[in-house]
């Protein structure tokens, strides 16, 4: 409540006018707030803030080898030298993505233990590369990792193996020679597709998928062993396989896709795909299994295995 000056009576706080003589109440100042001043100030990084700066990638190039360090991992993510036989140093534990793609004068490559992990496309486009190792404690063979190396001739993978993923081999046409380890749970989409020297491939019961397109356009291939385990075998997995005569289902396979083997694929006009059969295809399989339904469905011969 405030009081009028004039009639001496109480009037409401918000009236600008006294509501009995009509007096005018004066206006109240309000109050200006003015900005203060405030000084910063800095203090040194806490230990655990340090520790964090300290883990921050530091390059250590030179003129071969774009290298980066923290105190977790060592990786080399660029070869930039021009020799033929490389030497990767001993302490790196990471290939990153597409460190040597393209280096297309890189005949050998000597890989250390030390490494744990190579990224895909690593040695893709190396189209003279003859000679690699793949450490003991790698555990994929990733997508694209040897796409395109047309002059590798034979590769061992460890123990330690456990996907081969998509397009991981994808047109190494002079490939002769490839072990699968028993281990590998996956061979991915076109993982050895284009392989056009490849004459043999034993496939472990590990394995218990063989992707789509998985072998496709391996034409030398005429020897594949599938094991006791393997459960699903995808479309077109052994498409244009034309050396490829026989083929033993073991009873572990419960789906076979369209086309997976015994057939060629021929591209007509328009566009249009066509499937040609393979002359005396035969397959070997259980009676009433998998096998012997894609052998009936797809008018093949078979042989039950008793």
């Amino acid at each position: 409540m405030k009081k009028c000056a004039k009639c001496g009576r109480d009037n409401l706080d918000d009236m600008r006018l006294c509501g009995y003589c009509g007096t005018r109440f004066p206006e109240e100042k309000k109050p200006v707030f003015t900005a203060k001043k405030t000084l910063l100030t800095f203090y040194p990084l806490t230990e655990e803030v340090a520790v964090r700066e300290a883990e921050k990638p530091k390059p250590a190039s030179d003129d071969e080898f774009e290298i980066f360090k923290t105190s977790r991992l060592v990786s080399l993510e660029k070869y930039k030298g021009h020799k033929k036989n490389v030497i990767i140093p001993h302490g790196v534990t990471v290939i990153e993505k597409r460190a040597f793609k393209d280096c297309k004068s890189v005949t050998r490559i000597a890989v250390p233990d030390s490494v744990k992990r190579i990224n895909a496309e690593a040695f893709s486009g190396c189209t003279a590369l003859t000679e690699i190792n793949i450490p003991a404690e790698v555990p994929y063979i990733t997508s694209h990792l040897f796409y395109g190396c047309s002059s590798l001739t034979e590769i061992t993978l460890p123990d330690s193996v456990e996907l081969i993923e998509r397009s991981a081999f994808y047109y190494c046409v002079s490939l002769t020679s490839v072990n699968i380890p028993d281990g590998v749970r996956n061979i991915g989409s076109s993982a050895f597709s284009s392989c056009r020297s490849l004459t043999s491939i034993y496939i472990p019961g590990s394995v218990t998928s063989i992707e789509h397109y998985a072998f496709e356009r391996c034409s030398s291939l005429a020897n594949v062993i599938i094991a006791d385990g393997v459960a699903d075998i995808s479309f077109n997995a052994f498409i244009d396989c034309p050396s490829l005569k026989r083929i033993t289902i073991p009873g572990t396979v419960n789906d076979i896709g369209n086309h997976a083997f015994g057939y060629i694929k021929e591209t007509g006009m328009f566009g249009r795909t066509k499937y040609e059969k393979v002359k005396d295809f035969t397959v070997c399989c259980y009676p009433d299994s998998e096998g012997e339904r894609y052998a009936v469905e797809n008018g093949f011969r078979y042989e039950l295995i008793k």
